[in-house]
């Protein structure tokens, strides 16, 4: 069985290379391939030498325009890549029987404050939720086809966490608006549960995991859980939202997972225990 990473250029993809520790048996695709890449371009499926994928390989899907903002305001885009070129892609690597992990979003199941499993109906928030949703349609049913809905995922490398981090570092006051909430996952918690997908594919009969945290928690919250575990002299301020910033992703989503606990061996990282992690090397 081999690996096929596709989109390994984003914030997951390169985690994920990280975590694996022998590279032999893993291929890696993007439209700007480096060293040791393969170029592979949504937009461009007949560039694509699809003889590389077998029967029982193992495909991360993570490639996509995942911007609310550009699939909003370039939706023809962001469709030609995150629904036509995406089909096309995960329908030729199904028909060559390979195992598609396909990398999809909590605001598929639009606002909401009261938590959402597996099972719940889908009602997607947004242009990019919506493609999503497409997606995953197309496919249901399919014994090789698997969805992972992700939350807000956190690492200290996170574009939030760096900026928490950078400003304290500089003695700035941190802007932080506190209308967005989400089962934050820990970012180990994610390689974890892609690398037992890997070989307890066939083991679940559900199609979809919610990647979600135990806790359901605001910008504000997450600053402070910073403040008091990493540093007691950073210092935040409380700010308005960017004023369209709604209008293409949900205020809160309230998740949880029927199966993580079952596909990990274990409960999902707190969030105090993955900031103690990241920071203050506790594991």
């Amino acid at each position: 069985m081999k690996w096929h990473i596709i989109g390994s250029d984003g914030y997951i993809g390169g985690k994920l290379l990280e975590s694996i520790p022998c590279k032999e048996g893993c291929l890696c695709y993007s439209p700007t391939p480096q060293c040791g890449e393969h170029y592979l371009n949504l937009l461009e499926p007949a560039k694509f030498c699809f003889e590389r994928i077998s029967e029982s390989d193992y495909v991360v899907f993570l490639a996509a325009v995942s911007s609310p903002d550009i699939c909003r305001n370039q939706p023809e885009f962001a469709r030609s890549v995150n629904v036509d070129g995406t089909l096309c892609f995960i329908d030729r690597f199904i028909e060559r029987k390979a195992n598609v992990l396909f990398f999809s979003s909590d605001t598929v199941y639009g606002e909401s404050n009261q938590s959402k499993d597996e099972n719940s109906i889908s009602i997607p928030f947004g242009e990019y939720a919506k493609m999503k949703g497409e997606v995953e349609k197309a496919f249901w049913g399919s014994p090789h086809f698997k969805v992972f809905r992700l939350s807000y995922i956190f690492s200290k490398d996170d574009k939030f966490s760096r900026y928490l981090y950078e400003c304290d570092e500089s003695g700035i006051t941190a802007d932080v608006f506190d209308s967005m909430s989400r089962n934050v996952i820990y970012m180990h918690d994610v390689l974890d549960a892609i690398h037992a997908l890997s070989t307890k594919f066939r083991q679940f009969d559900n199609a979809v995991f919610n990647l979600s945290g135990p806790e359901l928690l605001s910008r504000k919250q997450l600053a402070e859980y910073y403040r008091k575990l990493v540093s007691q002299s950073f210092v935040y301020r409380i700010v308005g939202s960017p004023a369209d910033f709604f209008n293409s992703r949900p205020r809160i989503i309230a998740t949880h997972s029927l199966f993580l606990e079952k596909l990990l061996g274990r409960p999902a990282t707190s969030i105090s225990q993955a900031m103690a992690r990241e920071y203050l090397d506790i594991n």
